[in-house]
């Protein structure tokens, strides 16, 4: 029985290089309740990369970031530090 060469690289590259991951984290953290198509568009503007929004999606929850945890974010919001923030 002939053995099956075995693949080299499995599946396709991770567009979203760690730097740029570790920046829409941050930006979630700083803003929880933005949409996803504003999380794309900062994508856009500040990283120069576009991903989709089902990939910005699939980030988000690799890092653990869900629904749940942006409801709790946003109720315990404090203004004086995102003042510190920005």
């Amino acid at each position: 029985m002939v053995a099956k060469a075995q693949a080299i690289g499995r599946g396709r590259p991770w567009k979203a290089l760690h730097e740029n991951v570790q920046y829409l984290i941050q930006l979630a953290h700083h803003k929880p309740t933005l949409f996803l198509d504003k999380y794309q568009r900062c994508l856009k503007i500040y990283r120069l990369l576009s991903l989709s929004m089902a990939t910005i999606h699939r980030e988000l929850q690799r890092a653990g970031l869900s629904t749940k945890w942006v409801q709790k974010m946003t109720a315990e919001r404090d203004p004086m530090k995102c003042t510190d923030f920005v």
